[in-house]
């Protein structure tokens, strides 16, 4: 009952929830947590956050959409400005991968009264070859860095591993709508 307590409309979570993450943010004073349901396509990515740094004392979340096919193996990371979820996408919860999403969350509308993400930016579908698989965001506590740091692990033309490589590019201008991506390094 978490999610509905935290505001999460029950049909939502009826399809099922799966890969729950939750974190503590120093800078804010709050906890944050995520989870994706299981709808066979077009599956929901609920994010929360805590009323206070007691995550006893309620929460409150929102939802949206990870992905049109399936949006799997979500990670949660947060620094100064902004939370970070990623999702590998699957063209449906058994079908091929097909690539990547990266959300960026200004922490501003996580921490409203009631969580919205109306300027969330959402890169979605990233090219694997582009910008590899499994996307996680570098945690940065107690900074409020000007940008978001992104790993994940690199893959060439035909979705094979590079041993050895790991992809990082930065996410500009995070605490607002409009956050860019910088070219791989």
């Amino acid at each position: 009952h978490f999610w509905q307590n935290a505001g999460i409309n029950s049909t939502v979570t009826n399809a099922g929830i799966s890969d729950p993450h939750i974190m503590y943010d120093p800078s804010s004073g709050r906890w944050f947590a995520s989870e994706i349901n299981v709808s066979s396509t077009g599956n929901q990515m609920m994010v929360a956050r805590s009323n206070s740094s007691d995550p006893t004392a309620g929460w409150k979340a929102v939802n949206f959409r990870a992905n049109v096919g399936f949006g799997d193996y979500p990670a949660l990371s947060v620094d100064g400005n902004s939370v970070y979820i990623s999702v590998n996408n699957f063209t449906s919860d058994v079908g091929n991968f097909s690539g990547t999403s990266l959300f960026n969350i200004p922490k501003t509308d996580l921490l409203q009264s009631t969580p919205v993400v109306t300027n969330m930016t959402a890169f979605e579908n990233l090219a694997p070859a582009a910008r590899g698989f499994t996307l996680q965001a570098a945690e940065t506590f107690g900074t409020s860095p000007t940008h978001g740091v992104i790993v994940s692990t690199a893959l060439d033309s035909s979705g094979n591993y590079v041993s050895g490589i790991i992809n990082r590019f930065n996410v500009n201008n995070p605490t607002g709508a409009g956050a860019t991506l910088t070219s791989n390094t």
